[in-house]
């Protein structure tokens, strides 16, 4: 079966891109927070945006800012 281009998938991908490797971080969770952070400045705060940059549910979002207590 061929696969077909979806006409609703954005031509440039607008996922932050992981500028902190995981490896080099004191752990994946230290990784993971700094992501979040990025994501936060870029989003002006915003994050519904920061979410959507993130290629997460908002709920995600929310919810592992509680779990590393980012304000």
């Amino acid at each position: 079966r061929r696969v077909m281009e979806n006409a609703a998938m954005p031509a440039v991908d607008l996922r932050v891109p992981l500028h902190v490797d995981a490896r080099a971080a004191d752990n994946w969770e230290e990784a993971e927070r700094r992501m979040i952070m990025e994501a936060l400045v870029r989003a002006g705060g915003r994050r519904g945006e920061a979410a959507r940059l993130l290629g997460w549910a908002r709920s995600t979002l929310w919810r592992k800012v509680r779990r590393y207590n980012i304000d």
